[in-house]
């Protein structure tokens, strides 16, 4: 009984929107059975509770994201299987040593990543010295960055209203783990979005078009398909800067992409192409591509209310946004479409939406600045505050239960007793190419 009940749990843990749902559920039949006051009256409440709470509540989660990373860089291991892979090819670019290398050859390995991650990290590990914290901490800063940046990208609205958004934003980053901070590309991805989104506040044209020209070319280089997460905030920049600073951008973006392959000896666009031909051949998961889109739900759940609590309130400036943001829209799902689709073959998982999030963040944050008239017009009904308040708590449920899993998990003495081993065996066989790995029951625990 009890390991299903694990399972269960573990399930509901990948599954947000599900989650939230069963929050929802739960929080309906209270407000309507046991709340004496009504749901009307309950949801007034919870919107005051909210007025006098949100600096604490927004100040609690950034303490701990910043607090989760610190601790992350402090550990003597890594949390995924992907990471001792990367920083080893990260230190062959260091040596000067080609990254693409024949895929029948000894040296082949399938992780699908441009040049830019071994770029950053290569060098660092040469100058710094090769350990695991210095390799942890390109991915952190990464984490940080982008949190801070996406700060930025918050424009207008009170010292009040950004806190609260920037909570919520850690708050988000939470639910995904170690994924924001991760020895991984993914926290890459995460900072060169929110460097575009953060470019859409500038007021010169032309410095926020060579920077988000450099946020697309560096993140296109990072992973084949990371145009498809800066596509949102490609229709906002058009909107904001016109044709002819799409164009700097583009090429700025175009430049960046070839730069490494013509310049640097170590990256051959034909192996790297060979590798992207095999990634395209893996199998599709059904199960993944589901969990995906629960991702997408959950994370496009806050758009979704706000637009419904706009339209209640006042139609005709709900029509006006739709139109005016209809590209953005349609970059934002069918970009999550197809992340999910890529995002659904053999090893991957839910981090191929997170990057999502810090322009979804965005998306309700210049909703609600640009109509606040209308939406304190008419306050938002029970059904919508109910839906609202699940989704919060279904993130504060996943983001402390993946906290606590990260505290609980870690061991030093058996992380330090597995480097005395590896560093024997290394030391047995001097000079000799050896693969080995460690790995546990049911994850990638040791490796």
């Amino acid at each position: 009984m009890r390991p299903l009940v694990i399972d269960g749990i573990r399930w509901l843990l990948t599954h947000p929107f599900v989650c939230t749902l069963i929050a929802f559920g739960g929080m309906y039949l209270l407000n309507r059975t046991r709340s004496p006051e009504g749901p009307e009256a309950t949801a007034k409440r919870m919107r005051v509770i909210w007025t006098d709470m949100r600096i604490p509540l927004s100040l609690l989660p950034i303490a701990v994201f910043l607090l989760f990373g610190i601790c992350y860089l402090a550990v003597h291991g890594f949390t995924d299987h992907i990471a001792p892979s990367v920083t080893a090819l990260s230190w062959l670019f260091g040596e000067g040593k080609p990254l693409y290398t024949d895929l029948s050859g000894p040296d082949r390995y399938s992780l699908v990543y441009g040049p830019i991650y071994y770029l950053f990290c290569g060098p660092l590990l040469h100058v710094a010295g090769p350990s695991i914290r210095m390799a942890k901490l390109p991915g952190v800063a990464a984490g940080f960055g982008s949190f801070l940046l996406l700060c930025l990208a918050f424009r207008g609205g009170s010292w009040r209203d950004r806190l609260a958004w920037a909570g919520i934003a850690a708050l988000l980053f939470l639910t995904f783990g170690a994924g924001p901070i991760r020895t991984k590309p993914d926290p890459f991805i995460m900072f060169l979005v929110s460097l575009a989104l953060a470019a859409l506040t500038l007021r010169s044209r032309t410095a926020a078009a060579l920077c988000f020209g450099l946020a697309v070319g560096l993140g296109a280089n990072v992973k084949a398909h990371c145009v498809l997460y800066f596509g949102p905030a490609a229709a906002l920049f058009l909107n904001r800067y016109g044709f002819r600073a799409v164009l700097l951008a583009g090429l700025v973006a175009i430049l960046l992409v070839a730069a490494p392959f013509v310049l640097l000896h170590q990256f051959s666009i034909a192996g790297y192409l060979a590798l992207l031909k095999m990634a395209g051949q893996h199998d599709l998961l059904l199960s993944r591509f589901l969990r995906n889109l629960d991702w997408s739900a959950f994370l496009g759940l806050p758009l979704l209310l706000s637009a419904i609590e706009l339209r209640q309130s006042d139609r005709s400036r709900f029509s006006l946004w739709l139109h005016s943001e209809r590209l953005t829209l349609a970059a934002l799902f069918g970009g999550l479409l197809l992340c999910a689709v890529a995002g659904s073959k053999h090893g991957a998982n839910w981090e191929h939406i997170m990057p999502f999030m810090p322009t979804l963040c965005v998306l309700v944050y210049r909703l609600r600045q640009e109509h606040c008239a209308s939406f304190a017009q008419r306050p938002a009904a029970a059904t919508l505050m109910d839906f609202r308040a699940a989704f919060f708590v279904a993130a504060a449920v996943i983001a402390l239960t993946r906290v606590s899993f990260f505290a609980t998990r870690q061991n030093p003495a058996e992380a330090m007793a597995i480097q005395k081993d590896i560093r024997g065996i290394l030391a047995q066989y001097p000079n000799e190419r050896i693969q080995m790995g460690y790995g546990g029951k049911p994850t990638y625990r040791y490796s």
